[in-house]
């Protein structure tokens, strides 16, 4: 976990300084920690396209997974 704290602040770095990045991440807990925007999609389509805190809100999730779905949405202390 402490490799993907350390990469995702590299990331958010390169951001900071301009760059554009776009990732394929299934772990929303550290999605929610770091992306600016997040995209919802099922089987191939756009579901959702919003900020971290809208994105990740159950009613989307679970429309996404099929299932209930609960984020932790504190911020990262890294």
């Amino acid at each position: 976990m402490a490799q993907q704290i350390t990469a995702m602040n590299a990331v958010r770095e390169i951001a900071r300084n301009g760059g554009t990045l776009i990732a394929v991440m299934h772990d929303l807990n550290l999605v929610s920690c770091f992306a600016d925007c997040v995209v919802l999609m099922k089987q191939g389509a756009v579901l959702n396209l919003r900020s971290p805190e809208d994105a990740l809100q159950p009613r989307h999730l679970d429309a996404c997974f099929d299932c209930q779905v609960s984020v932790d949405s504190r911020e990262s202390d890294a």
